[in-house]
């Protein structure tokens, strides 16, 4: 291939790079404009339900891998239904803050908070994590003026059902039904259950059904657009990247990549040893991208260094070092 091939998918990349962290940032502010009170009347009505199953609830006792992350969904709802103190809305969006109190968990600050738990102003204090994009508030936040958090699980329960059954159904239409075992294995591994009452591990999981879905619909046409694919685990590293709040985001690498080489019957090894190497770099590359487009775009409307307190954490949390 010669050199004007990877300029012009390497400019369309970036193209959708840029695009996408543009979009991204105007998504996220307009969610802003939603009226939190009924959010917050919501999240109330859902109060029962944390008392009843505390911050990490197992739903066989004794098996870690049923136990429920309700200390992230508290995180992610007093996100959603914060106001905020005064800023703009873009600071908001920027910031992602939420109200806590000093020596509670999230799970029990979300409760005192929505309930309006008397004298606990001195205790109040407002966290967040501007790292991320919290792109998950874009479904969260608009479900919440209508449901509270036991609706919004039956209703990620059904869906899940709903477009893991589609799944399915594709796979037996392009009889290639030898995927079906080894599919529902990987998917009884997740516990499907944990996948349905937790909306911490529901970004991931979804963005990994949607992108297989693609590749099985779409793997002649992929191929046929020279670089389908490559821009495709683009976009895949970038929803990923914004949707996710760092749970399991290889999921959407190593699943859709598996079919894709699956698929591939054009290539032989080299030929697929090579093609895994490439689409995981243009997902890399859009997942990385992406994230680093939240600090870029927060330093420029904020007119603060969140590259700092970004590479801070990264080094943290790659190091043999904890806080505390």
């Amino acid at each position: 291939m010669n050199l004007s091939y990877y300029f012009k998918h390497g400019l369309t990349f970036i193209l959708i790079l840029g695009s996408s962290i543009l979009l991204g940032t105007l998504f996220i502010i307009g969610v802003y404009f939603l009226p939190v009170s009924p959010m917050k009347e919501n999240v109330a009505r859902s109060s029962a339900i944390f008392d009843y199953e505390g911050v990490y609830p197992q739903l066989v006792q004794g098996y870690k891998s049923s136990q429920l992350d309700n200390c992230t969904d508290a995180i992610m709802l007093g996100t959603a239904i914060y106001p905020g103190k005064g800023e703009g809305y873009i600071e908001r969006a920027i910031l992602g803050e939420r109200i806590e109190y000093n020596s509670e968990n999230p799970v029990q600050s979300l409760n005192d908070y929505v309930n309006n738990v008397a004298g606990k102003a001195e205790l109040e204090q407002i966290s967040g994590y501007a790292r991320y994009w919290h792109g998950y508030l874009l479904f969260l936040k608009p479900l919440l003026i209508f449901f509270d958090y036991g609706d919004i699980r039956y209703l990620n329960m059904f869906l899940q059902f709903i477009i893991l059954t589609w799944l399915c159904l594709i796979i037996i239409s392009k009889n290639r039904q030898r995927m079906m075992i080894p599919f529902i294995c990987f998917f009884f591994v997740l516990n499907p259950m944990v996948l349905m009452l937790s909306l911490q591990y529901t970004s991931v999981y979804y963005i990994m059904l949607i992108s297989v879905i693609i590749i099985l619909k779409k793997d002649d046409w992929l191929v046929s657009k020279k670089g389908g694919y490559f821009l495709l685990f683009e976009i895949i590293g970038m929803a990923t990247s914004y949707f996710d709040f760092l749970t399991y985001p290889a999921i959407t690498l190593g699943i859709p990549l598996t079919i894709a080489i699956l698929l591939d019957s054009r290539n032989k090894v080299d030929g697929k040893i090579f093609k895994v190497i490439k689409l995981s770099l243009s997902w890399g590359l859009g997942y990385a991208g992406m994230w680093c487009g939240k600090w870029l775009v927060s330093s420029i409307l904020l007119h603060r260094n969140f590259f700092a307190d970004a590479i801070e954490q990264i080094f943290l949390r790659t190091s043999m070092e904890t806080e505390g």
